[in-house]
């Protein structure tokens, strides 16, 4: 029993010592592109949707939530507005320690004039796996936003599928994954009636 016990401390010491030396390891360095590319989610939520969370405009809210619907009609001061932004804003990629941790492409649409900016992590494991911009030309006015996120915790990972479409709708989906049981999803959309 005592050889037992002596191997097993032996193998716990030996990954513990392991993930020691590969955290304390030299950080990895990417080679994306630049942070002053990347959208500030704060801005364009500030530009395009702090002037609608006032009177007079009002709002369908519709949650699914366990297969069951519920909605109900607010005015903008009855709007949640952080809950809904939360996870948007933690999206966010301006951030300096995101810089170069993303790939841009752009695409134009030259027939409907619209430009589009697909921002791709190097790293699968950024919280922000993948934001998507499109945007009306020549004044660049933002016209949706999509991005994919994860919080992975211990025991729980929530993923988030988000959509912003201008004027239109702000749309959170949440789905919580957890060991050996079934995912839960839950779903926000608040769509702008005036």
């Amino acid at each position: 029993m005592v050889g037992t016990m002596n191997k097993l401390t032996c193998i716990f010491l030996w990954i513990l010592f392991s993930l020691c030396m590969s955290a304390c390891g030299p950080a990895k360095v990417y080679d994306g592109d630049s942070m002053v590319n990347y959208p500030d989610v704060a801005m364009i939520f500030n530009d395009n949707l702090a002037p609608y969370q006032k009177a007079p405009y009002t709002f369908k809210l519709m949650t699914i939530e366990h297969g069951r619907k519920d909605s109900s009609f607010l005015k903008a001061k009855d709007v949640d507005w952080d809950a809904l932004k939360a996870p948007f804003l933690k999206a966010n990629l301006y951030q300096k320690k995101l810089d170069k941790h993303y790939d841009i492409n752009v695409f134009t649409d030259t027939i409907y004039n619209k430009l589009t900016l697909l921002l791709t992590a190097i790293d699968p494991n950024e919280i922000t796996s993948k934001m998507s911009i499109t945007a009306k030309k020549p004044e660049n006015k933002i016209m949706t936003l999509y991005a994919e996120t994860r919080d992975a915790g211990f025991f729980t990972t929530t993923e988030y599928k988000l959509l912003f479409v201008n004027k239109r709708t702000l749309q959170v989906q949440e789905t919580k994954k957890y060991p050996f049981m079934k995912a839960r999803t839950k779903v926000q959309t608040l769509t702008f009636l005036n």
